[in-house]
């Protein structure tokens, strides 16, 4: 098992840091902790994912870092996922992760 370094994801509101946790219990993921800080996991077929997380609703800055993993599935994999979680949420897209300017 392996971690990964920490993802910092900018812009999340209490709204879209409640709807992400709310999503995520509700695909069958354990959640336990605070409204800033504690960890979540999935296992699914003998694999298991497990995910601390902070949140500062000041800053709007939630972050993630994977504790524990397969060899087999990447941070960068992970983390992308946790992304289009948030984003369905309403939560930061890939272009304002980037700084990317949309027209």
């Amino acid at each position: 098992m392996a971690a990964c370094d920490p993802m910092p994801f900018n812009g999340v509101t209490q709204q879209v840091r409640d709807c992400f946790q709310q999503n995520a219990v509700n695909q069958g993921v354990s959640w336990e902790g605070t409204n800033t800080s504690g960890q979540f996991s999935k296992s699914q077929s003998g694999v298991t994912v497990t995910t601390d997380y902070t949140y500062n609703p000041q800053t709007g800055v939630f972050t993630l870092t994977i504790a524990d993993k397969p060899w087999f599935l990447s941070c960068d994999f992970l983390y992308g996922k946790m992304h289009e979680g948030l984003e369905a949420c309403g939560g930061p897209t890939l272009f304002d992760i980037l700084g990317i300017a949309r027209t």
